[in-house]
């Protein structure tokens, strides 16, 4: 906890370290609980960052799970999967239901380079909404295929999933505006995670717009949750970030969406 007040992370990645373009990513569950630990994050939302074939996806995705049932105190689960294997993704979720994940990431550029809004992705919302799944998407400004624009659309075709739009467009010139994009549609939840260096615009001011909605996220390991708990430091103590805004997005929101039960942690 933090100030009293729960903290959970909405975006984490977790798989064994391995060597990529960027050079050496990943970190082990308990690496990252360890993580949490020093940082006074209570609880994470999970995900892997596997190759695209089914059969690394699959051992990605049961990982995750492994974490979950290790410790089902600290993580929830998203599984990976890609519209482009047809029916097989039908197959994989229902194993991820089984396994006990609670959604999906969406990552065009590495699940096949599909756009967003694709109907290839519209059996698996539909599935989604089935199991009371959250669907996690990626959204870059700068993308062809999974910038928020093409989310919203997609959102609005399934207004019974749930959406988590991760790192709200990336891009500083559009950050200040994604909240009122997507203040219109009920079911689309934002996290802070790989959000640029702007601490009024990524925490204080969409609490005017969005304030049930928005979700603390830190995209560890390659992006620091020590920075961007920092950066909740700064919304509060220069923008006017309010406690009971600052319980609402470090956990609170989540909390919610998640049915977590709070009343047995302290704080």
């Amino acid at each position: 906890m933090i100030d009293g007040m729960f903290v959970f992370d909405a975006h984490a990645h977790t798989y064994e370290p391995r060597e990529t373009i960027w050079g050496v990513i990943g970190q082990t569950y308990e690496e990252w609980l360890a993580r949490m630990d020093r940082n006074g994050i209570d609880m994470s939302l999970i995900m892997s960052n596997p190759e695209l074939t089914p059969e690394a996806q699959r051992a990605a995705n049961d990982y995750v799970a492994e974490a979950i049932s290790r410790h089902p105190d600290r993580f929830l689960g998203l599984m990976w999967v890609t519209p482009m294997w047809g029916d097989r993704a039908l197959e994989e979720m229902r194993h991820g239901k089984a396994t006990g994940l609670c959604g999906i990431k969406l990552y065009p550029h590495g699940q096949g380079n599909f756009p967003l809004d694709t109907p290839l992705l519209d059996p698996l919302m539909d599935l989604a909404e089935e199991l009371d799944w959250v669907v996690v998407a990626h959204t870059d400004i700068d993308s062809k295929v999974c910038n928020p624009h093409l989310g919203i659309r997609l959102a609005e075709r399934h207004p019974g999933v749930t959406f988590i739009f991760a790192h709200m467009g990336m891009n500083s010139d559009v950050t200040h505006f994604v909240p009122a994009y997507v203040q219109d549609q009920p079911n689309i939840y934002l996290d802070t995670s790989d959000t640029p260096n702007l601490p009024q615009f990524v925490y204080k001011t969409p609490m005017a717009v969005i304030p049930d909605r928005m979700l603390f996220g830190s995209d560890a390991p390659t992006l620091s949750p020590e920075v961007e708990l920092k950066k909740v430091e700064v919304a509060e103590e220069l923008y006017g970030l309010t406690k009971d805004e600052k319980r609402k997005i470090l956990g609170g929101n989540a909390a919610r969406l998640f049915h977590i039960d709070l009343s047995s942690r302290s704080g």
